[in-house]
């Protein structure tokens, strides 16, 4: 007789992962420690009979690059692999063992763990640097349509500046034309007089 004896999750980032446990052992104490990549718990049953589980195991959560890279202790000890059997599809992997009833620690531990815990107040920590980015940015830019106005204004500035000169420089030479000018017309009514 069998039944799911228990349902081992583990919480990361808001996401709970589940990991079922089909045994005809009683399962407590469920634990995953993302450091060492390593799920734990305890099976007691009556003692002397044979115990089994199959643990379900989320690719997301653990996993491994060979199926030979998992390490599977009881109490400490490594099994035999003639005491376990691992398969898999694309989501899980599934470790079925066996052992002789008492009370037991289990110990399976991949290689490869595709979480990263993230303490809860990291992301506005990691959202103050990008904010500060942003804001430099725009800041940035405001300042260069700034000085571009500026120049503009410089330019334009520069230009009717230059086009004063110039207008005063032609009429400074009409002035000073029409004075000779009159001059000349002054010498010449002189001349004419004598």
């Amino acid at each position: 007789m069998f039944n799911i004896a228990y349902q081992g999750s583990y919480q990361s980032g808001g996401k709970t992962y589940n990991v079922p446990i089909l045994s005809n052992s009683t399962i407590s104490n469920f634990n995953f420690d993302l450091n060492t990549k390593t799920i734990s718990f305890n099976v007691t049953g009556t003692p002397g009979t044979t115990g089994f589980c199959n643990i379900t195991i989320p690719r997301t959560l653990l996993d491994i690059s060979l199926p030979s890279n998992w390490t599977i202790m009881e109490d400490g000890q490594i099994l035999p692999s003639t005491q376990y059997n691992v398969t898999s599809n694309a989501d899980y992997w599934f470790i079925y063992i066996t052992y002789t009833h008492s009370s037991h620690t289990i110990s399976i531990t991949g290689n490869i763990s595709t979480l990263q815990e993230m303490p809860p107040n990291t992301m506005p920590l990691i959202m103050l640097p990008i904010t500060l980015i942003a804001m430099l940015l725009i800041v940035m830019q405001r300042r260069r349509i700034r000085t571009l106005k500026t120049k503009g204004l410089n330019i334009a500035d520069r230009m009717s500046h230059h086009c004063f000169l110039f207008l005063k420089g032609i009429d400074s030479k009409f002035t000073l034309f029409m004075s000779t000018r009159n001059v000349a017309s002054v010498n010449t009514a002189k001349r004419c007089r004598t």
